[in-house]
């Protein structure tokens, strides 16, 4: 089966959007944006033995990196609308493609998002990337930047589940059986908050999701804001048995961090209860510009050696 063949097969019709003039199967797509939208894009990358096991079930890496690619947009506050895929295969295994093909598509589909397009190509290792476009209201999009003294400091859902899940798989050398079935949502089937993102553009400051870890990336929401942080880890809602400092660094929560002014409180707890999603302060911004404090009433505080996951120090 040659290069069109498979596309055409497996990903063509994946979901059909009348806002595309133009799809797969041109140089290049027509989109047509809404009016008075800005576009949103994010891209994010997935390689084998680094973000997934050469083990690990197709239709879940296709899953997922769908699925981290919707949170980029809704930390923004951002709707999805299209996304372009980027395949290097190291040979054609068609019922590996089908697989991934239909988890990759089932979660765009949640969305109704458009597959428009991408790039399917051969080398020695697997890697995939996607490339996603969103809409959002002129001047309405959700920063990193735009965090204020005084704000508090949020956290949706939970987190540790899916760090907890790597764990495991790192101690029993990659074997999924040994996962229960809350560490394989959580690692191949994140939430994406996209409807909960949306509502909070009018309450939050800032946002940012939860990738590399919670307290790296609130580091990183704090440097781009020029403030700092207490991080009250008693607070921090935690879904598995993992220690407290190895579920805030872990990674691959992919739920939001987002501050907002406290006269908001309220209808941050009014929106918690329509989404049935907890929205829990976790901390407060401070003026002490680059500096995350941890506090704990209830244990003594030494701040973990690395706060977060980092594709560069963290090299095997």
């Amino acid at each position: 089966m040659n290069e069109k063949q498979l596309i055409d097969r497996f990903f063509k019709d994946i979901y059909v959007d009348k806002s595309v003039q133009i799809g797969i199967g041109d140089d290049a797509a027509i989109i047509n944006p809404a009016n008075h939208h800005q576009l949103v894009v994010s891209t994010d990358s997935m390689v084998v033995n680094r973000h997934f096991l050469s083990t690990s079930d197709p239709y879940f890496i296709g899953y997922k990196l769908m699925a981290v690619n919707l949170s980029d947009m809704a930390a923004m506050g951002a709707v999805p609308r299209w996304v372009t895929l980027n395949l290097t295969l190291p040979g054609i295994d068609e019922s590996w493609l089908k697989a991934f093909a239909e988890g990759f598509g089932g979660c765009a589909r949640q969305s109704q998002v458009a597959l428009i397009g991408g790039d399917l190509t051969s080398g020695k290792e697997l890697n995939i990337s996607a490339q996603i476009l969103g809409e959002v209201p002129v001047g309405k999009a959700m920063l990193r930047s735009n965090a204020k003294v005084n704000d508090r400091i949020y956290v949706t859902g939970s987190i540790g589940s899916a760090g907890s899940a790597l764990s495991v798989l790192n101690k029993k050398m990659g074997d999924h059986s040994q996962l229960s079935a809350l560490q394989m949502k959580a690692l191949y089937q994140p939430e994406s908050r996209i409807k909960l993102g949306i509502e909070l553009r009018e309450l939050a400051n800032a946002a940012i999701d939860v990738s590399d870890g919670l307290l790296h990336d609130l580091e990183l929401l704090c440097d781009a804001s020029q403030v700092g942080a207490q991080l009250d880890v008693d607070q921090v809602p935690v879904d598995s048995d993992m220690e407290i400092f190895d579920a805030i660094t872990a990674g691959d929560d992919y739920e939001l961090i987002f501050t907002a002014a406290e006269k908001y409180a309220d209808d941050i707890e009014r929106v918690a209860r329509a989404f049935s999603c907890p929205l829990t302060p976790i901390g407060i911004i401070t003026s002490e510009a680059g500096h995350v404090r941890l506090h704990s009433a209830k244990q003594e505080i030494s701040p973990p050696a690395l706060t977060g996951f980092d594709h560069f120090t963290q090299m095997s």
